[in-house]
């Protein structure tokens, strides 16, 4: 093949030359090209491709026939619409071989009450902002348990608040005074012949659930009664659910049936004392409470209620088996969370409303004991507090006692008190004078006069439902 030739001599001096070839091609073994147009499909991965799986790329299969990837990841092109709570598709990396590529796949269901981001939950295969309520306990949200209500009384509150409840585990009634509680009609009056019998009375009454008298803290800011904080405490009475280990001197977190009469619609106390906290220490009062106890004809009424006692080391809620003792498993309640254990030191200063003795009848232990005041079934407690217990005509055992104090909630008989009562035929209060000594309605006065008392006491948690 012919090849025009140009060459032209040039002569540098002293003879010196070059050779210069213009027009002839470069030599074949070094092309100058660049590289030839990728080629999606041959199973290589050319620059511009995402993937090439050569005969395996389809579609949807991680790498498409155009050497994309099926789906991207960011942002998630598969989860568009879905709901992570229902295993909501994902892009995800797959591979053919060695070689790489993305693809939706379908993602796992998330389980109940799993977060699923921006504070919300699973709850019935739907991402939703948590709630109290829902089940789900959500401690972001300052929930201490969740049983799926928001009821009260059974354990976890309408607030998701662990209920904590207290019990009067143990009772002694004073036969003296002191700086708390100045006054105690009632313990005086019992002569030492008689205080182991009332004594191992309350002690038997409280042991086998008879007497109750439990409270429940409103207002806690801090589970575990730390700082200072103000409150107020519901007064409940009841009685325990039965079983076979019961023991109402260690009851802690045994369930109780509330009385129903002291709770409102909502299931709240209605009977309320305020109560504050200060360095583990518990003061509550003044108010009014109602003290039943089962079995008995009648309550306790007991005005200007004053108690104090000192907090012991909190501890978490007991967990139970779907039976007491303990909180249901279902209540969700934060496995971190402590809680006030039990009381001790306590005192308990009241006075004791005349109208509600009158109504406990005397017990069949006291009336037919040698009184010599010849008592019968047809007496109540506030004729024998009145009229007084001599054995043989010389032992008091109980001594005639006066109200010594006034209902601040009950309407004033009369010139007001001290009251003075007064019996009749067969022992029984039947007439009253005021401060004056004026007779006065009968009625009226009992509801006003009341005879002071003084306990002291310890408490443990218990689950009132």
């Amino acid at each position: 093949m012919h090849r025009p030739l140009i060459a032209l001599l040039f002569t540098l001096g002293c003879g010196n030359a070059a050779l210069i070839t213009v027009g002839e091609p470069p030599d074949a073994g070094t092309p100058d090209a660049g590289p030839p147009p990728a080629t999606c499909g041959d199973g290589k991965l050319d620059p511009g491709e995402e993937c090439d799986w050569g005969g395996a790329n389809a579609g949807g299969a991680g790498c498409e026939k155009s050497c994309r990837f099926s789906c991207s990841r960011s942002p998630d092109s598969c989860a568009q619409g879905g709901d992570v709570c229902q295993g909501a598709s994902a892009c995800t990396p797959v591979t053919s071989g060695s070689a790489l590529g993305q693809k939706c796949a379908a993602g796992a269901p998330l389980a109940a009450c799993a977060p699923c981001g921006g504070g919300r939950v699973c709850l019935g295969g739907r991402c939703t902002a948590s709630a109290c309520g829902d089940a789900c306990l959500d401690v972001g949200r300052g929930e201490q348990c969740d049983d799926g209500n928001v009821h009260n009384l059974d354990g976890c509150d309408s607030a998701c608040k662990v209920e904590q409840e207290q019990r009067i585990s143990t009772m002694l009634l004073q036969f003296s005074t002191n700086g708390f509680c100045p006054n105690n009609a009632i313990g005086r009056s019992v002569g030492a012949q008689l205080q182991d019998a009332v004594q191992q009375g309350i002690h038997g009454g409280i042991g086998d659930g008879s007497i109750t008298l439990a409270w429940q803290f409103l207002g806690l800011s801090d589970p575990t009664g730390a700082g200072n904080q103000s409150l107020r405490i519901g007064v409940l009475g009841g009685q325990p659910y039965s079983g076979p280990q019961y023991d109402g001197h260690r009851d802690l977190d045994w369930w109780y049936e509330t009385d129903r009469s002291g709770v409102d619609g909502l299931r709240l106390p209605t009977e309320l004392l305020d109560a504050s906290l200060s360095g583990g220490q518990l003061n509550a009062g003044p108010g009014n409470v109602t003290l039943s106890s089962n079995g008995v004809a009648g309550v306790l009424e007991m005005s200007s209620v004053r108690l104090t006692a000192h907090l012991d080391a909190p501890g978490a809620p007991g967990i139970g088996q779907g039976a007491t003792p303990g909180h249901l498993i279902s209540e969700h309640i934060d496995p971190a969370l402590a809680v006030i254990s039990s009381t001790s030191g306590g005192e308990l200063c009241s006075d004791v409303v005349a109208s509600s003795l009158r109504r406990l009848q005397l017990p069949p232990e006291i009336s037919q004991t040698n009184c010599s005041e010849g008592y019968s079934p047809a007496n109540s407690v506030l004729d024998l507090f009145v009229r007084g217990c001599t054995s043989y005509g010389i032992v008091k055992m109980i001594a005639p006692t006066q109200p010594d104090r006034v209902n601040p909630a009950a309407r004033p008989a009369g010139g007001g008190g001290p009251y003075r009562l007064y019996t009749g035929a067969g022992g029984i209060v039947n007439r009253c004078t005021d401060r004056l000594g004026a007779t006065v309605d009968l009625a009226t006065c009992l509801d006003a006069a009341a005879f002071s008392v003084f306990f002291k006491f310890g408490s443990g948690r218990v689950i009132m439902k």
